[in-house]
This record gives structure tokens, C-alpha cells and sequence, in this order.
């Protein structure tokens, strides 16, 4: 399980969040924090009185593809489900990187897409 990293809970406000029964709340995480996280609600009415608490549990999956990369899996998990619940991203799973991003993860500009090699050279784009 991942160490609990900093997040953020924020209550957006409605035009006519007095009266209503509904409201949006706002969840950030940390960027590199995956795992469980849950918080609790209590509402407080105008007269002073409290709801019951609620519990809202979620779980943060770990994004293996970043810049809006798709996961390509293996056979026995194609969707990436299994290794989003991990750290470690396994040579039988890839990114499919969107134009202008680059290496496994998609993780690093493509700067070779503006053509920067002169004299029928070959561009490389190499992970450290």
C-alpha cells in the first residue's frame, strides 16, 4: 500500500446550495499518491443540528501512462486493471502515447517531431 500523501477536499458551491439538497465536492490527490482514501461528511441544518456522518471511501488508481496515454495490457488484462492497483509497471504492458510524447511511459516531449536532425540523421529519444 502507498504511503498517504497530501490531499485536498473542497466543497464547490451552488447558486442555490442553501436550499439544496445537493452539493459537489472536489477530491485532489497528490500526483504521485494511488491506493485508498476516505473522509467524512456531516451536514449542520440552520437550526444548529447535525446529520448523521457519512463515510465516503475511494480508491485512487496508479496511472502508469501519463499525457493522456492509453494502457495497452497483455491478454489476461487488457484494460490495465490489474497493474493500476501497483507501482511497478511490468514489461508486458505499454503506453500508447498521444503526438507529441514520447518513451514508456509517455512521459518525455517527442522533440524529435520538429525534425532537429540535419543530414539524413536519425533523431533518438533515449530514457535515463
Amino acid at each position: 500500500m502507498a504511503e498517504v500523501a497530501p490531499s485536498t477536499l473542497s466543497v464547490v458551491p451552488t447558486q442555490y446550495m442553501a436550499s439544496s439538497r445537493s452539493f459537489s465536492l472536489n477530491y485532489t490527490a497528490d500526483t504521485s499518491y494511488y491506493g485508498s482514501d476516505r473522509f467524512g461528511i456531516v451536514a449542520l441544518d440552520r437550526s444548529g443540528a447535525f446529520s448523521l456522518a457519512y463515510t465516503l471511501s475511494i480508491s485512487i488508481k496508479f496511472r502508469h501512462c501519463l499525457n493522456n496515454a492509453t494502457c495497452k495490457g497483455p491478454v489476461n488484462d487488457p484494460e490495465c486493471n490489474e497493474v493500476s492497483e501497483r507501482a511497478d509497471f511490468p514489461s508486458e504492458y505499454s503506453c500508447e502515447c498521444t503526438k507529441g510524447w514520447t518513451l514508456r511511459r509517455c512521459d518525455k516531449p517527442n522533440l524529435c517531431l520538429s525534425h532537429p536532425c540535419h543530414y539524413n540523421a536519425t533523431c533518438l529519444i533515449r530514457e535515463h
